[in-house]
């Protein structure tokens, strides 16, 4: 896989833009949000996963998998999908809420509420 993966030379990339990846929020303004080598390090090391137990997770070889964390190819949106619905599974079965990304636990959160207000009204009988 790391041959397929395109690759980047870091020095062809604008420093501050080597940093950020932007996003568009709900009103259509774009803000900042952490790059994803550092998002899939940071889910990782909230799951206390060594590179070889989250590549394994991943269905990755671990050289591959450090590839990515090393900076030496570009993380495909795919990767970091797969890492953030591991996370949020393992919070889940460990009774361990803390342990998914942020962003993952105010989606969980704003859905648990809208079902809420979707459920028919219970009556007192």
């Amino acid at each position: 896989m790391h041959g397929s993966v395109s690759s980047r030379p870091l020095g062809l990339i604008d420093p501050p833009a080597a940093n950020v990846i932007l996003s568009a929020n709900q009103l259509g303004a774009f803000v900042l949000k952490p790059d994803r080598l550092h998002e899939l390090i940071a889910i990782r090391a909230a799951l206390g996963l060594s590179q070889s137990a989250m590549a394994h997770l991943l269905e990755l070889t671990t050289r591959d998998y450090q590839a990515f964390e090393w900076g030496e190819c570009e993380i495909p949106n795919l990767y970091i999908l797969a890492a953030e619905r591991i996370a949020m599974a393992h919070a889940v079965l460990h009774d361990a809420p803390m342990k998914a990304p942020p962003e993952l636990r105010e989606e969980a959160l704003a859905l648990t509420r809208l079902m809420a207000s979707q459920l028919p009204a219970e009556t007192s009988a």
